[in-house]
């Protein structure tokens, strides 16, 4: 076993991403910028002690949230 293979809890299973996701892309380089209610845009700062926190999420109009939806 190596070194990763301990540091992560005896409940977690080992799965490949292609068979738990339905595509995986890169983050906006540019994203849009956010307002103050509308569609949360998440990213992996918004996963903390296993819920979503919602403290930091940028908010998209339904425009700006259709477009990136179409990229990512």
């Amino acid at each position: 076993m190596d070194k990763l293979q301990k540091n992560i809890p005896n409940h977690w299973k080992w799965v490949i991403l292609e068979n738990i996701s339905k595509k995986i892309t890169d983050g906006s380089h540019n994203p849009p910028k956010g307002i103050e209610t509308g569609i949360p845009m998440l990213s992996a700062k918004n996963i903390q002690n296993n819920s979503i926190d919602f403290s930091d999420a940028r908010y998209l109009t339904d425009e700006d949230f259709e477009i990136e939806n179409q990229r990512t």
